[in-house]
């Protein structure tokens, strides 16, 4: 994902500045050297971020940039007029991420931004980040971020790359608009003329109550001004005034990309027909983008408008190589086609994911890691049985021993090309049906290696951990299932007591499945042999939840059976298996990009980071069927 991070800080310049040259039409003050600056940009915490609901937190250890010198900008401005200078120093000290950075000078943005610093203007300096991976945490939980606990619901930036730092007027609050609108309605002092000075001095007054109570927006400001200048002066110097008017801030520009970029996502949905697409977005997104795409868009036709928005002016045919590379590069130049493809594929991506058998989340527990690192955990055992207190009322120290287990992540990925001649056939698909295969192709993997893990259990279910039955006694039916819950009770904790932990999961395969639910649902069991006597109640019945998969007897998998079955512990009280995912992010992520200079085309790519590990032997019990 490419959301962008926007957190502001306040600023101060240092050095020296003195009075310009006369020469210097517009009177500005000149530093004397390279104006610096130091900005505690974050302090670790919750921030506010216009593309996500929840409140944000960034890890700042994924946090990277490719090199201390990053560019200095005015208002996240790329334009060469609005470059500034430069960083000298990024760094994490503690929760805190800190920015060194100088102005260069050298054009008139930043001569006009010491100049007001040396007026005393407050400036705030405002961090720009690509976000590269986020993970939502559910209302209640707790994670770990920056040295404290974090309870959601949050959103988690666990990795995001620094692009550059801007001076900006205001940060991003309620009065960003109208203060922006009215600091954009200072023209400079040479060229004032009367009727504009006068005009300033109307907007100045009606602005700043706008600017304390965000209550009256632009329009409302001009016909203000309209009405002040009425009193005094003629119609014709009203309508001057008005067109001296200065545009609409770039806040307002970048809602309206917002609201576009929202369209753009909400006809993809509607042409790949992905589920829940009304529950998404707004009635009346859902309404844009089928009134402009009539229900549907193609490929070639996001791209070019993707390009548009950044500016392209060309011919919009894919056809001409000549042609089609720039739209590529235009439509990828800022983050906007990142989202947009992000936010679709993704949908694709996790339908396609969930799609798959899920047994295995069923049957184990899982748990984040921070790294691809080994992590070792340990199990206490015995020692904490209560002893009899003493007269002195002393209590006795618990001897408790361990046993460890462990586990590690591991990347598993594929990618893929969107090439040219799909983008010529207009063909949408190759961003819907591709992620979803991508999603399918990570669940897959997923279950391959965790039943690998599971079935591959001749040293974990044995006679000598007392968790295995085997011969003619464990058969499936009412005497094997009666026999393996006997099993699993008997077994004992380090001390020799009852493990104190009941069975609750059955899982078979399927040729079992039948068999399991007529056993769980039938309340007795009749003999045909008229001569004996026996009871008729089902010592089983509603007594195990039945859980099947075609994993178990895979030929695939080396420990398949179509006869063996398990009894289980609930993974909440007691696991025999737990998947480690890498910073607890439980879906594969798909990233994509323009293709390198020799190619032509969209790159698609597809990673998932977990790993699987057989945890407590007395979790569970095998019963072998024969």
């Amino acid at each position: 994902m490419s959301d962008t991070l926007k957190v502001t800080a306040d600023i101060c310049f240092e050095g020296e500045a003195v009075q310009a040259a006369a020469s210097n039409a517009e009177g500005l003050m000149q530093p004397q050297g390279p104006r610096r600056f130091k900005v505690n940009a974050y302090t670790g915490g919750a921030i506010s971020q216009p593309w996500s609901r929840e409140p944000v937190i960034v890890d700042l250890q994924g946090m990277t940039w490719t090199n201390k010198r990053r560019p200095i900008l005015l208002q996240h401005s790329y334009e060469l007029d609005s470059i500034l200078g430069q960083t000298t120093d990024v760094r994490v000290e503690g929760r805190n991420l800190v920015v060194e950075a100088e102005m260069i000078g050298g054009n008139a943005s930043s001569d006009k931004v010491i100049a007001l610093a040396e007026r005393g203007y407050q400036w705030q300096a405002s961090i720009g980040a690509d976000v590269l991976r986020a993970e939502k945490l559910p209302a209640g939980e707790t994670a770990m971020v920056n040295g404290q606990a974090i309870t959601g619901p949050a959103r988690i930036v666990r990795a995001s790359r620094l692009r550059e730092v801007s001076v900006v007027t205001l940060g991003a609050d309620d009065n960003t608009s109208a203060s922006l609108a009215a600091t954009a309605a200072q023209p400079e002092e040479s060229s004032m003329s009367d009727e504009s000075r006068e005009a300033v001095e109307a907007v100045t007054e009606v602005a700043t109550p706008v600017a304390a109570t965000a209550a009256i927006n632009e329009d409302a400001i001009a016909e203000k001004v309209a009405a002040k200048l009425l009193a005094a002066q003629s119609a014709q110097k009203v309508e001057s005034i008005r067109a001296a008017r200065p545009s609409a801030p770039a806040v307002h520009v970048e809602q309206n990309r917002e609201a576009i970029s929202d369209v753009l996502k909400a006809a993809i949905c509607q042409s790949a027909r992905l589920a829940n697409v009304e529950k998404e977005f707004s009635p009346q997104v859902l309404e844009a983008a089928q009134k402009k795409y009539k229900g549907g868009i193609g490929l070639g036709e996001l791209l070019v408008e993707a390009a548009r928005a950044n500016g392209y002016e060309g011919r919009t045919t894919f056809r001409d190589e000549s042609y089609s590379r720039p739209i590529l590069r235009a439509a990828f130049a800022t983050h906007d086609i990142s989202d947009i493809l992000s936010a679709t594929v993704n949908k694709s991506l996790l339908q396609g994911f969930t799609t798959v058998d899920n047994t295995w989340s069923r049957v184990s527990t899982t748990r984040s890691v921070a790294d691809f690192k080994t992590v070792t955990s340990y199990r206490l055992t015995g020692g904490f049985k209560f002893e009899e207190m003493s007269g002195k009322h002393e209590f006795k120290l618990a001897a408790a021993g361990n046993v460890k287990y462990q586990n590690s992540a591991r990347t598993y990925g594929i990618s893929t090309n969107v090439t040219r001649e799909d983008i010529i056939n207009d063909d949408l698909g190759a961003i819907t049906a591709v992620p979803s295969r991508i999603g399918r192709g990570a669940a897959l993997k997923l279950n391959e290696v965790f039943w690998t893990a599971f079935l591959n259990n001749s040293t974990f279910f044995t006679s000598g951990n007392k968790n295995l039955g085997s011969g003619s006694g464990s058969a499936f039916g009412i005497d094997g299932l009666t026999a393996a819950e006997i099993l699993f009770l008997d077994q004992t904790d380090d001390d020799g007591y009852p493990l104190a932990v009941s069975p609750s999961i059955l899982l078979v395969p399927t040729a079992l499945n039948a068999k399991a639910l007529q056993l769980r649902t039938a309340t007795e069991i009749r003999d045909t042999n008229s001569s004996t006597k026996y009871p008729t109640a089902n010592p089983h019945a509603g007594k195990y939840e039945i859980i099947t998969t075609p994993y178990l007897s895979n030929s695939s998998f080396t420990g398949n059976s179509t006869a063996a079955y398990y009894l289980l512990a609930s993974p909440q009280d007691l696991s025999t298996i737990e998947v480690a995912f890498l910073n607890g992010v439980q879906q594969p992520t798909v990233e994509q990009a323009d293709l390198d200079f020799s190619l032509l085309g969209i790159q698609m790519r597809g990673y998932f980071d977990f790993g699987v590990a057989m945890v407590e032997p007395r979790a569970g019990v095998k019963m072998a069927g024969s």
